[in-house]
């Protein structure tokens, strides 16, 4: 069957149409796919985790544990690691440590922003405390982490006994913008927040309770 010149346009012009709409179709596709995908994967944030376990056990040995490890604002790190107390259990006033160390990474450098052993202290002095009382030996510190107002986080710690006990009231740390420092945090909850200075040189009490030069 011979088909003539103007039937054979007839026929072209619904096949033209099909394919501009078939290709409309792709563009349209096409254009939400790349709204749907990140402009730059580069700007996904790194996990630091692996970092946060090697500078915590740099610091405090294999049985680091780290309990936060955060990307925080102008690129810094923040990490919190604790050495457990292993012969007490964890119970609802927080986890029995021997040592924690609060760290802050900026431009790949590793430091120290509160130290807690046998006292706690921050790189000016001494936290949480008004004199250090050398009659008293306790084995470490419960610890538990929480959010408060627009702190990050706040650390409440509370002396041990060697029964496993808590000794009298949490003393509780946060960061203090004001000064660069993580300070003990002594204002109510749902009040402004004040922080206590901390000592440089705290007296010491000696056993027989008599301050010691």
């Amino acid at each position: 069957m011979k088909i003539t010149a103007k039937e054979l346009l007839v026929m072209t012009v619904p096949v033209k149409q099909l394919a501009c709409v078939i290709l409309w179709v792709i563009l349209v596709c096409c254009a939400f796919s790349a709204c749907a995908r990140p402009k730059d994967a580069g700007t996904v944030a790194k996990d630091h985790t692996p970092d946060c376990l090697a500078a915590a056990q740099n610091v405090l040995g294999p049985e680091a544990e780290v309990k936060r490890c955060s990307n925080l604002e102008k690129e810094v790190v923040e990490a919190i690691a604790i050495v457990r107390l292993k012969q007490f259990a964890e119970n609802k006033e927080g986890i029995p440590i021997t040592k924690l160390v609060i760290l802050r990474q900026t431009e790949s450098r590793w430091e120290i922003a509160l130290d807690v052993a046998k006292q706690i202290r921050n790189p000016n002095g001494y936290v949480g405390i008004d004199y250090i009382d050398d009659s008293e030996q306790y084995p470490g510190f419960r610890i538990a982490i929480s959010e408060r107002g627009k702190q990050p986080f706040m650390l409440a710690l509370s002396y041990m006994r060697r029964d496993g006990g808590s000794e009298g009231i949490p003393i509780y740390i946060s960061w203090n913008s004001a000064t660069g420092r993580f300070q003990e945090l002594i204002s109510n909850e749902g009040d402004p927040d004040r922080f206590k200075d901390e000592l440089r040189n705290p007296p010491r009490i000696s056993r027989d309770k008599h301050s010691v030069p």
